[in-house]
Parts: structure tokens; sequence; C-alpha cells
């Protein structure tokens, strides 16, 4: 059900050498001849894309304040438009990914957020990924740390707010194409087998000290206060 396409995310076309080889992987494992297309889309053809299909979200596209957010926005913008899969570009592929066209859509599984935005898969005008858009303007606030701000705008935190009442209201149910269930694709399909469907390399360039930060405090277990007789 889903398309052969392959969408990435980037600045440019000049992509640094250390996802040169993941993102190569994917290209030579969906070729052409087997009727794949590739799609990477650069700052400038992403905006270009919103301005045409979808002007009336141009200007919280235009005023997101960090770039990931926009990196972010347009892989889900893609999938409800065109479908296909999008794969970050630090994730390489270990496999064919023809399996998981069969599904109408698919995300993958993650700790602590509930699920991932860095591979997708979807039809197009999945009704989940039409409710990803247009929930986007909603939630489009500023936080104090720069990393809570992008995970729950546009990342992952955002994506799993989103799946979680998708859940709630009974919508996770359809394998059709228009269907609105969603697979969960878990963390052994993901990587670290030699049957997983993705490798993941390094990655995380848009992370800054805040994120250092929330990972550190993570390490410490909570404990409850203690209760002190007056």
């Amino acid at each position: 059900m889903i398309p052969r396409i392959i969408h990435q995310t980037y600045i440019n076309e000049s992509i640094p050498a250390v996802w040169q080889e993941p993102q190569k992987s994917c290209i030579d494992l969906h070729p052409k001849d087997d009727g794949w297309e590739y799609k990477l889309w650069t700052d400038a053809g992403a905006r270009a894309f919103i301005e045409e299909e979808y002007p009336g979200f141009l200007e919280d596209f235009d005023g997101y304040q960090y770039p990931i957010q926009r990196a972010d926005a347009i892989r889900y913008f893609v999938l409800a438009h065109y479908g296909g899969i999008y794969i970050d570009l630090d994730d390489g592929c270990n496999r064919s990914l023809e399996p998981l066209l069969s599904y109408p859509a698919w995300v993958r599984r993650t700790i602590p957020t509930g699920i991932s935005n860095d591979a997708m898969g979807s039809v197009p005008g999945h009704p989940f990924f039409l409710r990803v858009i247009d929930a986007l303007p909603k939630y489009n606030r500023h936080w104090i740390l720069p990393y809570i701000s992008v995970m729950a705008s546009t990342g992952p935190l955002f994506l799993s707010i989103i799946w979680r009442h998708w859940n709630s209201e009974g919508l996770n149910v359809g394998d059709g194409p228009d269907g609105g269930r969603v697979r969960i694709l878990f963390p052994e399909e993901y990587n670290n087998h030699p049957w997983s469907f993705f490798t993941h390399h390094l990655g995380n360039s848009w992370h800054g000290s805040d994120v250092k930060l929330i990972f550190w405090v993570s390490n410490f277990p909570i404990r409850p206060l203690a209760r002190h007789s007056c």
C-alpha cells in the first residue's frame, strides 16, 4: 500500500561524509529499476513545497525558532502528501524495506517518548498523519530549554502525544488504504539484529548542552520525599 518513495532531509545536497554511507545503503537497496524513487528535501525545497501545497502553514514553518523544527515538520507533510518512507540520514538500511510497504502506516517504538519520528512510513493521506500536520500549529510553543521546545512542538514527544490521542479515541483500526491503523515497529525490528530493517549511525547533530543536562538528570533515580513528623 505504501508507495516506493524514500524521503530524507538535509540543509542542502552536500551530505556530510559521516552520513553518506547510510544514505547510500538505502539508495542501493532500493534501486530505480525496482520502482523506487528517492527524494532529498533540502531547506529550499522544503519551503517551496510548503509554500505551494500548504500555504496556510507557511507562516508557522518560517516562524520556527530552530531549523530542526522545520526538518521535523516537512517529514510529516511529505508523508501525508506523497506517502512513502521517511528515514533520518543517520539511519542506514540493513535490508530491503519492501515488507514495510504492506501496512497503511508505521512508526517505531522508542523510550521514553513512546514513538519516534526518525523512521516512518505511510500511504498518501493517511488519517493519522493528516491529524499530525493539522496539530502542528497548536503545539508551536516555546519552552525554556531548546530541547524541550523542539521535542514538544515537532519532535518525538509531539508525535507521541498525537499518537496517544489517536489510540484513546479508538482510531487505530482498519488496515485498508483508508484505515487508521498505525503499525508499531519494535526495537528488534529497527536495529541491532541481522534481520533488522535499519542500522543506526552517529547522529543527533542538533542536540545542545540542554539535552546533556536532561540526560544527566535522567540518570539519577527519583526518590520520594521523606515525611517528617511535626
